[in-house]
């Protein structure tokens, strides 16, 4: 049987396993086909790579995680309305493991190849892409939750661009052929749909919405046969009206995440996030607003607000949207450790000790609790049990622990155990491969354990860093018995610091004991 043609006369081949039997009379049917099939290999080339990567970044062959998937561009409704439109499209070629893009790409395989021999190959690359475009926002307009990935609305598009074709040259076509090919592709179609409706976890929004975007675009990109498939003006601007209309459609997709009970909240979160994320603190408060009107009862909305309060420095009402987000749900850690931070500021270290407690109560492992209760506790003049949480973080993440090494230092010398301090710290800074120092902290070792004088710390450090190293300078001062040069020193890391910090905080303490 011939009934694709390429441009040069040659014979093309025909996927006859979806398209069932013909009948001999098919051979009067001829059609003009492009010279080269290049767009759905290169589209299956594609969508390869993509999970080739994906695996290669650390996700699971046969289960990625949806933290994968969205990181490679998954659909997911609140991060599509938030300014994420490129996920419309790059879902398509994300899959959810390798048995997921196995049937996908074995599907499409012969079927793309068919149907870009029947539109030529830039007609073929905008109906899969307006496919993909079409699946992807029936998607999110029937469930704005789902966070949804693969080809597979895409390759129903190019299905029903398929079945259009056939329908739009039903005239020409012998009875027998017309009649083969439509009832083949109404049963891949409908099997396939009542196999979305049984099994869980398909996503039957994408298909039925792949399928008709793919009929509407096989239709308006439809052709002479007899011609050669090149995409003319009159097919482009068709083509451009139906992406204008899948447009249209889309802009519904931020009225549909705001108004749904599960993606409202996750939308506001999406847009605040992203806000913070460029410092624009203004707009992180404002969405902000708007999920505590929509959902007073939010706790993370509250939250929200306070930490964009904040970074206003509008400590006062910070403080109070901490405060209600945790009368609504104390178990609000990041919330806990923030409000404990504020009450640090406020020197309320009795306050923010019972927070940090809290924090560890439910994060046990968790290096920063044990980091922020060490420095509560250094300021409620708690040295042993501040030098114990410091020693913690070392042993729960030695390679991130520099800043902890310091901190045991003066503590342990404070505690006339210089000598050991001093070897201790020493050995850590040979040990650079289990220990990550970070440019401050490094050369601060340097100079307690005597490797550096102070022009030398001064020239290894930015300017950034002097509130930091004369805080530790201070303290070595004051260990070494120069109380006037520990004066001078602790005052001076206050006058340069760049707002708040616990080397703030603990030179203020440090000279209130002086005082006395």
């Amino acid at each position: 049987m011939e009934i694709l043609r390429s441009e040069d006369g040659l014979p093309s081949a025909t996927p006859s396993g979806l398209l069932g039997p013909t009948a001999p009379e098919a051979q009067r049917f001829a059609i003009v086909g492009p010279r080269r099939i290049w767009v759905s290999p290169a589209i299956i080339a594609l969508n390869a790579t993509v999970f080739v990567v994906m695996i290669a970044s650390g996700a699971s062959f046969m289960t990625p995680t949806t933290e994968d998937l969205l990181k490679f561009g998954a659909d997911h409704g609140p991060n599509i309305a938030s300014g994420e439109w490129w996920r419309l499209l790059t879902n398509a070629f994300v899959h959810i493991g390798i048995l997921h893009i196995g049937l996908n790409m074995w599907v499409f395989r012969s079927l793309g190849a068919a149907v870009e021999r029947l539109y030529g190959n830039a007609a073929f690359a905008l109906l899969y892409v307006a496919s993909a475009l079409g699946g992807s926002i029936a998607s999110m307009l029937w469930n704005p939750a789902a966070i949804s990935a693969g080809a597979s609305g895409a390759i129903f598009g190019v299905a029903g661009a398929f079945l259009a074709f056939f329908l739009g040259h039903r005239q020409a076509m012998p009875v027998a052929l017309f009649r083969s090919m439509t009832k083949s592709l109404v049963s891949f179609v409908a099997i396939n749909v009542m196999f979305g409706l049984v099994v869980p976890g398909i996503d039957n929004a994408a298909h039925i919405g792949g399928l008709f975007t793919g009929f509407v675009a096989g239709y308006v990109l439809n052709r002479v046969v007899s011609l050669a498939p090149d995409l003319d003006l009159r097919r482009a601007m068709r083509a451009v009206l139906l992406f204008a209309a899948l447009l249209a459609v889309a802009a519904l997709i931020p009225w549909r995440v705001r108004t749904d009970a599960v993606t409202g909240p996750a939308y506001y979160s999406a847009i605040a996030w992203r806000a913070l994320d460029h410092n624009d603190f203004d707009e992180a408060v404002r969405a902000a607003d708007e999920w505590i009107a929509r959902t007073p009862a939010d706790a993370r909305a509250w939250e929200m607000r306070g930490v964009g309060r904040f970074e206003l420095a509008d400590e006062p009402g910070s403080r109070a949207d901490l405060d209600r987000a945790l009368g609504l749900d104390p178990s609000l850690t990041s919330a806990l450790s923030r409000r404990a931070y504020l009450r640090m500021m406020e020197d309320d270290v009795e306050g923010a000790l019972r927070d940090y407690d809290a924090y560890i109560v439910q994060l046990p492992a968790s290096a920063f609790g044990f980091r922020m209760r060490a420095n509560a506790r250094y300021a409620h003049r708690d040295w042993l049990g501040a030098m114990r949480d410091f020693q913690y973080v070392i042993g729960l993440d030695p390679a991130d622990s520099s800043e902890a090494r310091l901190y045991v230092w003066v503590l342990r010398a404070r505690l006339s155990m210089r000598e050991e301090a001093t070897a201790e710290l020493r050995q850590a800074l040979d040990e650079a491969i289990t220990v990550q120092w970070n440019p401050v902290a490094k050369p601060i070792a340097s100079y307690l354990v005597g490797d550096l004088d102070d022009d030398q710390l001064a020239a290894a450090l930015p300017d950034s860093a002097r509130s930091t190293a004369d805080f530790f300078r201070g303290m070595k001062r004051l260990l070494d018995g120069d109380r006037e040069g520990a004066i001078a020193l602790l005052i001076h890391s206050i006058e340069s610091a760049d707002g708040h910090s616990f080397e703030t905080i603990h030179a203020r303490e440090e000279l209130a004991v002086l005082a006395k």
